[in-house]
């Protein structure tokens, strides 16, 4: 081709797109089938989510695509550049991932789950238990009951305080879990961080990560569901305990029971995946780093061709 006057440059070119089309054919396909069997016109999030993962696919194969053809173009044996180019895939897709992944839970520990419960339990025995008549706590909210509803004896009180004892623990319980769940999201998030900033080095690591978000299976998702879920377990323990403590029956009066109109009324849990626009800034680093790697990827191709095409 070179003889009949084709410049190498578009040669190169030619091989680049050709090879990347054929790609984007079969990934188009691939997409178009999952968007037939999950596409909901009551949810337009599906075409959003599966345009993020075509961009990303089709992205990181331009990247491969040009680092191959400029390693054929590199080396002169053909043997030469097929060892590389699998030697790279291999270290990217295996050896280095496993090397970020350790390296991140060395940088940024969780506790362990002994440590975790031991944390959690001194912290908690701090608080109003709910068993101990004599918790200091317990103490003052009861007094504080007594002169609010202007009453001696908790057998006066024209509302049951097991039910205000309950909740006024899960409120403390939760402060509890905030604190300690909190700080082990923190080391998750910062531990997703690390990771994805590992992709300036590794593309794999950056498409890894987009292709979960698009999915909505990574740790993102994740931990907002865990605050969703968790969100609706306090409503639900403050809605009995308000019914207990309000709902009609007196201290120490353990019969007391609701019919279940009580209970229709209490909403159920219904999570929603967040649409992936609200979530794209979680993002940000993985698509910085796919676009570097385009960048560098295009600029020594064209560098090294036109190295070559005036030698």
């Amino acid at each position: 081709m070179l003889i009949q006057g084709s410049s190498l440059r578009k040669i190169v070119s030619s091989k680049v797109l050709s090879v990347w089309f054929i790609g984007l054919i079969l990934l188009f396909v691939t997409i178009l089938i999952q968007f037939i069997f999950n596409y909901s016109f009551l949810n337009s999030d599906v075409f959003l989510r599966l345009s993020f993962l075509f961009v990303s696919y089709a992205f990181y194969y331009l990247i491969l695509i040009n680092l191959t053809v400029l390693l054929s173009v590199v080396f002169k044996s053909s043997t030469a550049s097929l060892s590389l180019t699998i030697l790279t895939w291999v270290f990217w897709t295996i050896f280095y991932p496993t090397i970020v992944g350790n390296s991140t839970e060395k940088l940024n520990p969780l506790p362990t789950r002994v440590e975790f419960k031991e944390a959690m339990s001194e912290d908690r025995s701090k608080g109003i238990d709910g068993h101990n008549p004599r918790g200091e706590r317990r103490d003052a909210l009861e007094k504080s009951t007594l002169a609010k509803y202007n009453v001696e004896k908790l057998e006066d009180l024209p509302i049951n305080f097991s039910g205000i004892l309950m909740q006024e623990d899960e409120e403390y319980g939760n402060m509890v879990w905030d604190k300690h769940f909190g700080k082990n999201y923190r080391i998750l998030q910062n531990q997703k961080m690390f990771y994805q900033l590992s992709g300036f080095l590794n593309p794999f690591a950056s498409l890894q990560s987009m292709s979960m978000g698009g999915c909505g299976t990574d740790m993102i998702h994740h931990l907002d569901f865990l605050k969703k879920s968790e969100d609706y377990r306090r409503y639900l323990i403050k809605t009995l305990n308000d019914k207990h403590a309000f709902g009609g029956s007196k201290t120490g009066d353990w019969s007391w029971t609701v019919d279940s109109s009580f209970f229709r009324t209490v909403n159920d849990f219904q999570y929603k995946t967040p649409s992936i626009s609200t979530q794209i800034n979680h993002y940000t680093i993985d698509i910085v780093s796919m676009i570097w790697w385009g960048i560098i990827a295009t600029f020594l191709i064209r560098f090294k061709v036109g190295k070559e095409a005036i030698s």
